[in-house]
């Protein structure tokens, strides 16, 4: 049995979502179609299954992000249709015909220097997203903040519209809504949920073989990654924070890359007593935080106080103020955050 409108808890945010969607696929006849960067398994399966749904309604359809697609999501895209700026077939010409639809993600920024290239050449910019979106893009919007991921809000827009839905679309989708729920155990998940996979079960999909190439599918340099992630780890408040960090030097050192630091700061949750897990991350000259939390505690609005954001349990921040010498005063800043919490 599929989801209906009644299921929504947020109706009016569903309504208004689809509607202004509606009104957009009316507008426009081509589509760009880009997500965060770094991209993650609920970004890239929403993305490829919105690809395949434009292609079947008769639009044009572009996939085009800043950074590749880690090796553990890139079963989702054999046939190779996500483009990187510089090495596709895009140029201004055919991008004033085209709407940028941003799915994960509810700022231009956020999809790194490619926001240059389309933004100030495209008809209109779209955004798909399940994160706090800004009030001032309320009719640039599908936006459904009660949904487990984008690709549940992508699911709906297959449903609404009568289309079939794939195996590939169907892959992509499961893809987006197992890694963004934390395989089924994060709060948003409920029987709506459950309905949804069950659903895109039935086309075809293995669990066991998703979860294989997304979850065991790991580099030596990711075991070594673990063991410098667990060297740095120490607890704080009594055991009830966790705080690691990896650097570019560790990263050398393990032969891993950025991308294997995907899922180290949910680790420490797997302790009794830990509620809340900080990771703090060196790119050159970038470090991000990572937070996550378990319980009634909400670290997106510890994010936000760095100027991030995310959700209640699982938010980042991107620091600009500090460099990679700084990290025990990031450190320190973080942990003043937290007192009274924990």
């Amino acid at each position: 049995m599929k989801i209906t409108h009644e299921d929504i808890t947020e109706s009016i945010a569903f309504v208004q979502g689809m509607r202004n969607f509606h009104n957009l696929m009316q507008r426009s006849p081509c589509f760009i179609l880009s997500t965060h960067i770094n991209p993650d398994g609920d970004g890239l399966g929403s993305q490829i299954a919105l690809h395949e749904f434009l292609k079947a309604q008769g639009k044009r359809s572009i996939i085009l992000n800043q950074d590749e697609t880690p090796l553990r999501y890139r079963f989702l895209d054999t046939d190779q249709e996500i483009q990187l700026p510089g090495k596709g077939k895009i140029n201004k010409k055919l991008l004033q015909h085209c709407a940028w639809i941003i799915l994960d993600a509810n700022l231009t920024e956020r999809t790194g220097q490619i926001q240059q290239l389309i933004e100030p050449n495209v008809k209109e910019v779209f955004y798909i997203d399940h994160h706090v979106s800004p009030a001032d893009h309320a009719k640039k919007f599908f936006n459904l903040e009660q949904a487990t991921s984008t690709g549940e809000i992508v699911y709906y827009i297959f449903h609404h519209h009568g289309e079939q839905i794939s195996y590939k679309s169907a892959q992509a989708l499961y893809t987006s809504i197992l890694t963004d729920t934390g395989s089924f155990r994060f709060p948003k998940t409920d029987w709506k949920t459950h309905r949804i996979v069950a659903d895109l079960l039935r086309q075809g999909v293995s669990p066991s073989a998703v979860y294989q190439e997304v979850y065991e599918n790991a580099s030596p340099g990711r075991i070594l990654l673990i063991k410098y992630y667990l060297n740095n780890l120490d607890f704080h408040f009594q055991g009830r924070l966790a705080f690691s960090f990896i650097t570019d030097e560790i990263l050398t050192k393990a032969n891993s890359s950025n991308e294997e630091t995907d899922g180290l700061v949910n680790m420490p949750l797997e302790g009794r007593g830990v509620r809340v897990s900080i990771l703090v991350k060196t790119y050159g000259q970038t470090i991000k935080v990572a937070f996550r939390s378990k319980g009634a505690i909400d670290v997106a609005s510890i994010a936000s106080s760095f100027g991030g954001g995310g959700h209640f349990n699982a938010a980042g921040a991107t620091l600009s103020q500090f460099s990679a010498q700084q990290i025990d005063a990031i450190k320190q800043k973080i942990l003043h955050k937290f007192k009274g919490i924990l």
